[in-house]
């Protein structure tokens, strides 16, 4: 973690909210107030950038142990009234069901061989006259096992042991 308000912290609920505030200068007092702890803004530790970055292993403390007294729904309402740049971490429901991601065309639709249509994660680079798509679905479960061994020296014998021992399937 570069400084303390930079990096995760873990809410009453464990979930976790996620931290880019590179300007201490800028939003420390911000920050201090915006969670409730306006008086690390006095306290001498961690008056200035300077100060916060060599006490910043102290501050981390307190951060971490006033960010486990809410929930992050009380966490988001009161950074966001705070104007405070932050971000839930999600879990992966939230993820595939977030409506900026979907805006952002993180997902792409295709025929799958086995399970007919699925969704998986988009390429993230978007050229404008190349439509997207899947070359190829991700391989199963096991799919490529035993041509793996094969081409890295094992015999089928070695296989067939490997499988009998419950190694590979």
């Amino acid at each position: 973690m570069p400084h303390p308000l930079y990096g995760q912290y873990q809410a009453k609920d464990n979930r976790w909210l996620l931290f880019s505030v590179l300007n201490l200068e800028r939003y420390a007092a911000r920050f201090f107030t915006g969670i409730g702890r306006k008086d690390l803004i006095s306290d001498p530790r961690f008056e200035t950038a300077e100060k916060i970055m060599e006490n910043k292993l102290a501050l981390t403390d307190l951060l971490k142990a006033a960010f486990k007294e809410k929930t992050l729904e009380e966490w988001k309402d009161l950074l966001n009234q705070a104007d405070i740049p932050y971000s839930p971490v999600q879990t992966h429901l939230e993820v595939v069901n977030d409506p900026q991601a979907r805006a952002n065309g993180f997902f792409i639709s295709y025929e799958h061989p086995e399970h007919g249509t699925i969704e998986g994660v988009a390429n993230p680079i978007h050229l404008s006259g190349y439509p997207e798509k899947v070359r190829m679905p991700a391989p199963e479960f096991s799919q490529h096992t035993e041509e793996i061994l094969l081409e890295n020296g094992c015999t089928w014998e070695d296989i067939a042991r490997l499988k009998e021992t419950g190694v590979i399937y």
